[in-house]
């Protein structure tokens, strides 16, 4: 399907900035620092470290503690464009893929690039929801899309590629296209 005229898709991961960064910090010396803490332990009560921790803390983290907590430090942003309709999708740790969104292209009243006057209409103050799949607001070629989402004026921000804004052309006559690297 990945070779169809009427199909893109893109995945984008999240950039490591802001407090995203440092959840990811504090997630990973919340799962490494009992190690020191434990090794301690059994030294002070003379138990042989080799017999448990090094096969046991390893299993530990890497079956029972990093499925817990690495899908809220790993996010990549996926979009589909299948048959006039858009889908965004959130997925988490490379495993648990979580639909966000699913718009009929036709139905945006303005898909441009998010920069000069189209910045000023996506940030306005009528536009009370966001959806963001992009690798980071700083980065250089976000486009933005705007919708009615059930009577509520929403906004969607997404990186494309060149396939993507030729689909978005074709489906909604209003796209502003720019020329993209990917």
């Amino acid at each position: 399907m990945e070779d169809s005229q009427n199909y893109a898709e893109y995945t984008v991961e999240k950039k490591l900035e802001g407090s995203y960064r440092l959840k990811r910090a504090l997630l990973k010396i919340a799962l490494w620092l009992p190690l020191p803490i434990i090794c301690i332990v059994f030294i002070l009560l003379n138990i042989p470290i080799w017999v448990i921790l090094i096969p046991v803390y390893p299993l530990i983290w890497m079956k029972i503690l990093k499925p817990c907590f690495y899908p809220y430090v790993y996010i990549e942003y996926e979009y589909q464009i299948v048959s006039g309709e858009m889908r965004f999708a959130e997925i988490l740790g490379r495993c648990k893929r979580r639909e966000t969104i699913n718009i009929r292209i036709s139905d945006m009243s303005m898909i441009a690039p998010y920069r000069d006057e189209y910045k000023a209409k996506a940030d306005a103050p009528d536009i009370e929801k966001r959806y963001c799949a992009v690798s980071s607001m700083s980065a250089p070629e976000i486009y933005v899309g705007i919708f009615d989402d059930d009577g509520v004026k929403s906004a969607v921000f997404f990186e494309p590629t060149n396939k993507a804004l030729g689909l978005l052309r074709f489906h909604n006559r209003l796209t502003v296209v720019e020329k993209v690297r990917v």
